[in-house]
């Protein structure tokens, strides 16, 4: 909740959305603190949470979907098959600085990856 007391994920200027998000609050039962986090220390909280999230929910249906997954936080996509070409640029462009210029600097990192595939 922020210091106003609706909560943080609301528009405090729609009755509606205070009401769905108080609802979602009690819902899940977790301790509501008043004040703000900095902008950093939050988005970090959120990707545990969510980290967390995904580990459990994938877990469920391994029965349907076996295999072992890892899930982390950071890392670079390149690290993955479908985007390792995405190191090859980034070595072009680090020796052409035009080539830098056309793909840019961004990097993607993804929150899961496939350790082991499964038993087909």
């Amino acid at each position: 909740m922020n210091v106003n007391g609706f909560p943080n994920n609301t528009d405090s200027g729609s009755a509606a959305s205070v009401s769905i998000g108080k609802g979602v609050i009690e819902r899940i039962g977790l301790e509501v603190n008043t004040g703000s986090l900095p902008g950093q220390t939050a988005g970090r909280l959120f990707e545990v949470a969510t980290q967390e999230f995904l580990r459990d929910a994938f877990n469920l249906p391994q029965h349907i979907r076996p295999g072992e997954w890892e899930f982390s936080l950071g890392g670079n996509i390149s690290e993955f098959d479908q985007y390792r070409h995405l190191k090859d640029i980034r070595q072009a462009t680090a020796d052409n600085k035009e080539l830098l210029v056309a793909f840019g600097d961004y990097i993607v990192k993804p929150d899961y990856r496939r350790v082991a595939p499964p038993s087909e």
